[in-house]
């Protein structure tokens, strides 16, 4: 059983030769890629989304307007205890 996964595994092996020699990938077109993105397709997925009523963040929002009450635990919330019931 042990022979005929082997060669199984030559055949694949077999199957793509390694290169002589290796060459850079990052260049021009890289840098022309990735203005591409940043310049079109980011911020045509953003309008996308906000046209089918996505929102930029409500997370964002609410700490923005939320008045500062103290020192923020991220695992508690502002100013509560483990066992306290939230605040209304």
């Amino acid at each position: 059983m042990a022979f005929g996964q082997d060669k199984d595994i030559q055949e694949y092996r077999d199957m793509m030769k390694i290169p002589d020699r290796f060459e850079d990938g990052f260049g021009w077109k890289t840098v022309i890629g990735a203005l591409f993105l940043g310049i079109f397709m980011l911020p045509g997925s953003m309008y996308l989304s906000l046209v089918m009523g996505g929102g930029l963040g409500s997370a964002t929002t609410q700490k923005a307007t939320a008045a500062p009450r103290g020192p923020i635990s991220i695992a508690r919330g502002p100013g509560r205890g483990a066992a306290s019931p939230p605040r209304r």
